[in-house]
Parts: structure tokens; C-alpha cells; sequence
């Protein structure tokens, strides 16, 4: 591990426990692009205590900067809704509107949909229609 891997490591407090330490690192080694853990393979969890935004989030697509952190639980459920709650309400609502916010193509709305319907952050979005 490089030491601007473990410089980045050294920003986050690691609220969770030593298991969530062990998750972000075991996570680098196994996405590393070369024998060492540099800072770029480093993927430290969003904190809960500040608040989101879209465009912070969504680095690359919704599969990579909210899927992949969330099913390896570098995310919360919470995180995951707090961000659905924001792509509805600039959309008026609309979950196929959120695609371009998400960077999601259109072929894979479906995918998004079972995504959210299966981890069970699907929003109810008739609160964020405009009238």
C-alpha cells in the first residue's frame, strides 16, 4: 500500500468499526489495477453525518458510485434513498428523467427500477410531481 493510499485512509474516522476498515481495504486489493494499493483504488464510505449531493456522488455512473459501494456496504440503504429522494425532486418526480442525473443509459431503466425494488429504495415519487 502506498502512502497516499494510507494518507487517504487516515481522513476517514471509520465510524463502523475495524470491519468497515477491513471492508474499504479488501475492497482496494481486489480492484487495484497493479500489485500495490495506491490512493485511486482507495473507496472510503460516504458519511452519513454530512449531507449529499448528486453531483458529488455520481463520479462515474449509478453502478459504480452507488451499486457497487452499496452492495460491497460501503453505503447505507439511507444514503442510497437520500440520493433517489434528491433525483426525484429535480425531476419533478420522474425515475426515467433521473437516468441522465445517474448517468444510467436508457437501456438499463429496467435494471435501475429492479435495483431500486430490490433493495427496497424505490421512493413513492407522486409526492415530487409538480402541479
Amino acid at each position: 500500500m502506498t502512502d497516499a493510499a494510507v494518507a487517504k485512509l487516515m481522513t476517514y474516522t471509520f465510524p463502523g468499526n475495524i470491519r468497515e476498515l477491513e471492508n474499504v481495504v479488501e475492497s482496494a486489493a481486489c480492484t487495484a489495477s497493479a500489485a500495490v494499493i495506491d490512493a485511486d483504488d482507495v473507496m472510503l464510505p460516504l458519511e452519513t453525518d454530512r449531507p449529499w449531493h448528486v453531483d458529488e456522488v455520481i463520479v462515474g455512473d449509478f453502478w459504480e458510485s452507488v451499486a457497487r459501494p452499496y452492495s460491497e456496504r460501503l453505503i447505507t440503504k439511507n444514503q442510497v434513498e437520500h440520493l433517489i429522494r434528491q433525483g426525484l425532486e429535480r425531476t419533478g418526480g420522474s425515475y426515467k428523467k433521473m437516468l441522465p442525473l445517474f448517468r444510467i443509459q436508457e437501456s438499463d431503466y429496467k435494471r435501475f427500477m429492479d435495483f431500486l425494488r430490490r433493495h427496497n429504495c424505490n421512493i413513492d415519487f407522486r409526492g415530487y410531481r409538480r402541479k
